[in-house]
């Protein structure tokens, strides 16, 4: 048995020690889904996909973003591979419509209000959930394509059956191609006051050249370091908190398609909460706050934003009624260098109606939330949904509607103006964005129809959705000579008057062969329009397939396979759309345990060595292979 600890709320997954059983069951309690404590995946409304702490090993990724390809709905658009600016589009949405927790704490960048998912390994994270669906009436802002809940090793709580005392330590060291050398190491100490956890990983990597028009690699060298406590008994409350920092130092090219380097992008990012919960009576409480700060240094320019935010969430629960109710205030400051600041703040009402017999059949939601706003138009957002077991049958069906709202974000409210260039081959030219205080946030309406069965050895799962977004904010770009010689006026952003839809239809299955082979598969169908014209970097087409063996008793070996199909980009030099072609990217891993101790590993990317692009002229990696050895004591 293993418990995870988020936001105060203990989220408990059975397992059994069989291979089959532990890489394949349908995790049935999760944390994603509501704002306090967990739920069953079989009673919400809306799809949710979990990579488990055995999944994760078994594909043992350098970052985040590779685990993310595996499940339905997600589509990744690096600049140029492991380091590069990486963004998550779920279910056509853009970048900044995903709102990313990570062990409780909202990290995108309150500047362009999007994570940079190249800003965080793979190393140290025990569990990931993806809610996709409009859910803003839970969550806010950003969450128009959905939540992705990421839980590392501070956001994890031992059962409360384990002993008082004890101690875990893992080890992780490996080095391979493009002299890459990598390692990691978390510790778990109980003691009879609290559980304590540490962990910090670091990567180095000479890289390979992005624009594949100069000598010069672009590497990257990435740290990160963390703390947690849990179960700390302070009068009536539990207290648990976490604190992780992630520094990116990478360097890249500025306009690939000319093969302009020299450039360096320095991000610092720091996250804390700190959570209390007890019980009064008939309610249960969490106190929630929690900070995070972002600093980004890239072309001589110093970006700084940070968001803070304390919430109060009580819930009722009586037989098969449950309701939720939170009171929430954030606050936003940005700085660009010394010419633009500004800062946002809102508060926030939600109610959270839940009907869940233990014994029933039929589960209904109901969620509304009231955002008030500083410097825009306040906003209401609400789900409905159901959730029927079929009788005498192994699958349920779901249904859910609701609305979703994305806030401008402070750069697009108040402008930046950036050492950053556009480059036609033999000029220089500035450029500037200049903010638009009349924004209003965008709003979306999307629906949700799906299907799960679940039979002895796994399960497969249908999903269609459908959604309109309104009041889309874009970017006017500013005028240039007919040589693109000389900038005549800057850029701007702005709310357009065409509506946006995305539908689609996702599919996720697992499957036991047998109890030491499995598989796991996904596949989206997207189609996502702005005005009946497609929109860039939404692939029409993904699909994934993964196989897990265990071909001796100490010899695990995986197989994956990930494709993307041919997908629209802009041309920002000729200001054209493009086509980037279809690719499929394999990797493999093998791991031999030594003793109980010690283990060694080999994997390799990219295997069919593709030449593929995931944005216009940045190329990215080639084959790579690694080897590594591990311990856990």
């Amino acid at each position: 048995m293993t418990r995870f600890l988020l936001l105060g709320a203990s989220l408990t997954i059975l397992s059994t020690p069989s291979f089959a059983q532990t890489s394949l069951a349908l995790s049935e309690v999760v944390t994603v889904g509501q704002r306090i404590g967990n739920t069953s995946i079989n009673t919400l409304s809306a799809p949710v996909s979990v990579l488990t702490e055995t999944d994760i090993n078994k594909r043992d990724a350098d970052y985040v973003s590779d685990l993310l390809r595996s499940l339905p709905g997600i589509a990744v658009s690096s600049t140029g591979g492991p380091g590069q600016i990486t963004q998550i589009r779920l279910r056509g949405s853009e970048a900044n419509h995903v709102l990313v927790l990570i062990d409780g704490v909202e990290v995108a960048n309150p500047s362009d209000g999007a994570f940079d998912f190249a800003a965080i390994p793979a190393a140290n994270i025990v569990r990931i959930e993806v809610l996709r669906g409009e859910a803003s009436a839970l969550y806010g802002s950003d969450a128009i394509g959905g939540v992705i809940n990421i839980i590392t090793h501070n956001g994890t709580s031992t059962p409360a059956s384990a002993p008082l005392k004890d101690t875990d330590i893992t080890l992780n060291l490996e080095a391979g191609t493009l002299h890459t050398i990598q390692g990691s190491a978390s510790a778990r100490f109980v003691t009879d006051l609290a559980q304590i956890n540490l962990n910090a990983s670091a990567i180095d990597t000479d890289g390979f050249d992005i624009s594949a028009l100069s000598d010069e690699d672009d590497g990257h060298s990435q740290r990160s370091v963390g703390l947690g406590f849990s179960k700390l008994n302070v009068g009536p409350a539990v207290l648990s908190g976490s604190y992780n920092y992630s520094s990116l130092d990478s360097e890249f090219d500025s306009s690939p398609a000319f093969g302009s380097s020299d450039n360096t992008l320095d991000r610092d990012i720091h996250a804390a909460r700190l959570s209390a919960s007890f019980d009064t009576n008939a309610l249960s409480h969490l106190i929630n706050a929690s900070y995070q700060d972002t600093q980004t240094d890239s072309f001589g320019n110093s970006l700084k934003a940070d968001q803070s935010q304390i919430s109060w969430t009580a819930k009722w629960s009586q037989k098969a009624h449950n309701i939720t109710g939170l009171i929430e205030a954030e606050e936003q400051a940005y700085r660009n260098g010394s010419s633009i600041e500004g800062d946002n703040d809102s508060q926030s009402l939600a109610l959270d109606y839940r009907y869940a017999p233990d014994n029933g059949p039929l589960s209904l939601t109901a969620s509304a939330r009231h955002d008030f706003n500083s410097l825009f138009e306040d906003s209401t957002t609400w789900t409905l949904g159901a959730n029927y077991e079929l009788p005498n049958w192994p699958g349920n069906l779901r249904a859910s509607i609701g609305t979703g709202v994305k806030n401008p974000t402070l750069i697009e409210l108040f402008g930046f103006t950036p050492g950053a260039t556009f480059l036609d081959g033999n000029n220089q030219i500035a450029a500037a964005l200049i903010g638009n205080p009349d924004l209003e946030a965008e709003e979306s309406l999307g629906f949700n129809l799906g299907y799960t069965h679940r039979f002895d050895k796994g399960f497969v799962s249908l999903d269609y959705f459908q959604s309109d977004l309104e009041n889309e904010i874009f970017t006017v770009f500013g005028d240039f000579t007919p040589d693109f010689s000389t900038r005549l006026s800057a850029d701007t952003v702005d709310n357009r008057d065409t509506d946006s839809t995305r539908e689609g239809v996702e599919f996720e299955g697992r499957w036991a062969f047998t109890d030491r082979l499995s598989l796991r598969a996904s596949s989206t169908w997207l189609d996502s329009e702005e005005n009946n014209v497609t929109e860039v970097r939404r692939p029409e087409w993904i699909a994934h397939l993964s196989a897990d063996w265990q071909a001796s008793p100490k010899l695990d070996v995986n197989l994956t396979a990930n494709y993307t199909g041919s997908q629209i980009d802009t041309d920002f030099v000729a200001f054209q759309r493009v086509t980037l072609d279809s690719y499929t990217l394999v990797s493999t891993k093998l791991r031999y345990r030594l003793d109980e101790t010690l283990a060694l590993h080999f994997r390799a990317e990219n295997l069919l060595d593709e030449d593929y692009q995931e944005v216009f002229a940045n190329q990215s990696p080639p084959i790579t292979v690694h080897f590594g050895l591990s311990a856990n004591f």
